[in-house]
């Protein structure tokens, strides 16, 4: 099979989740970053269409299959550039051209996007009632979105933690510390140099 034949069954659908992640931990990664924006997007969509009781929050306007609730999701989401880029595609993907590279990731995003709710309904967690015609998900989803999210937020910050100061601010504390001995008076040494000759001039008068 030639590369071509191979980017080919990229944009054709023929290759499994797992073919587009060089390893479990960065597909484990962009699938936990997806579905920050998911669950956001969920509760964006109660906010606006649904409502919330205390049986569970709701999503109303959406029909009973789960693409049809990923596609309104996705929509609301936008793209997922961010999770998972044109970058990140496997090198049989990037033999396509640049319009069907774009075709090949919003496919994923969709598809990772279909995924994390079929395994909320599979849990028990996300369902729709026949009844009412609502999908209902429950605090569950919600508990665990606001620890996700406060763990992305403490790793951002360990990261930034790691980083060097900016050179402009490293040269202005190294100037300060120069500093700092003649400033330790309560005065600069500019400004008791100035004293002293205030001071012999009123002498010779």
């Amino acid at each position: 099979m030639s590369n071509r034949d191979a980017g080919r069954r990229f944009l054709l659908g023929q290759v499994c989740l797992k073919d587009f992640f060089e390893s479990e931990d960065q597909m484990a990664n962009v699938f936990a970053a997806i579905q920050r924006k998911l669950v956001s997007a969920m509760l964006k969509a109660e906010n606006s269409k649904g409502r919330c009781t205390g049986a569970g929050h709701y999503i109303t306007g959406v029909g009973g299959r789960i693409n049809l609730l990923a596609r309104m999701l996705v929509d609301k989401i936008g793209r997922l550039d961010y999770e998972y880029g044109l970058d990140a595609l496997p090198v049989a993907a990037k033999q396509l051209s640049r319009s069907q590279q774009r075709q090949v990731v919003d496919m994923l995003h969709f598809e990772v996007i279909s995924t994390i709710l079929a395994g909320m309904n599979g849990k028990g967690h996300l369902y729709y009632m026949e009844g009412d015609g609502d999908w209902m998900f429950s605090d569950v989803i919600c508990r665990d979105h606001n620890h996700a999210a406060r763990e992305a937020k403490q790793a951002w910050r360990d990261n930034r933690a790691l980083h060097g100061r900016p050179e402009n601010q490293g040269r202005r504390r190294d100037s300060q510390l120069r500093q700092a001995p003649a400033q330790s008076g309560g005065y600069s040494k500019k400004y008791d140099t100035k004293r002293q000759k205030t001071s012999v001039l009123i002498a010779s008068y």
